[in-house]
C-alpha cells in the first residue's frame, strides 16, 4: 500500500516537471519573446527585459519573493554567486510586491541587492515559475540551459561550462 502511494508521488512529481518544459519549449516554439516582458524597479521605473538583457553574457535570473522562507536563505548565496561570477548577468526577479515594500525590505534585510519586480506575474509565467524560488540559467543567446532549484554548487558547474564558451 505504502509502495502504491510513493510510486503515485513520484509520478505526480515527473508529470509536473514534464508540464514545465514543455511550456518552456512550447513558449520559444510559439517564438513568446520573453524579453518583452516589463518589470518595474524600485525606483518605480517600468523597464523591459530587453533593456536589462541588453549583452550577450549568460545570464541567472533568480525568481523569489519577499515573503518566501527558503528565499530568506537562499538570497544572500545567490548575491555571492553572482560576486564569484562577474561574466554572468545575475537578474534578481521579486514577485508581484510594491516598490516601496520591496526597498524597504532590501534595506531591512540589507541585501545589495538590484532586483526588479514582476508585478503582474506574467514574467513568472513565461518561465513556468510555479514556486519560490527558482533559477533560470540563460546561455550567450538568452537559450534556457536550466530551470529549476538546485544546490549553489550546480549552478556553479552550469555556470562555469557557460563562461568557457
Amino acid at each position: 500500500m505504502r509502495m502504491n502511494f510513493l510510486v503515485r508521488k513520484s509520478y505526480k512529481m515527473n508529470i509536473f516537471k514534464i508540464i514545465a518544459i514543455v511550456g518552456i519549449f512550447c513558449a520559444f516554439v510559439n517564438g513568446n519573446d520573453f524579453t518583452k516582458q516589463r518589470v518595474i524597479t524600485v525606483e518605480k521605473d517600468t523597464i523591459t527585459l530587453n533593456s536589462i538583457m541588453q549583452n550577450s553574457q549568460p545570464k541567472m535570473l533568480y525568481f523569489w519573493a519577499t515573503w518566501c522562507h527558503v528565499c530568506a536563505k537562499e538570497t544572500p548565496k545567490m548575491l555571492k554567486l553572482s560576486d564569484e561570477f562577474p561574466k554572468v548577468q545575475f537578474i534578481p526577479v521579486a514577485y508581484t510586491e510594491s516598490p516601496v515594500k520591496m526597498k524597504s525590505f532590501i534595506q531591512k534585510m540589507k541585501y545589495k541587492l538590484n532586483t526588479y519586480i514582476d508585478f503582474t506575474g506574467d514574467v513568472f509565467n513565461e518561465f513556468a515559475v510555479k514556486a519560490t524560488p527558482t533559477v533560470v540559467i540563460l546561455d550567450h543567446n538568452n537559450h534556457v540551459v536550466f530551470n529549476g532549484y538546485k544546490s549553489t554548487r550546480t549552478y556553479k558547474k552550469l555556470l562555469n561550462k557557460l563562461i568557457e564558451k
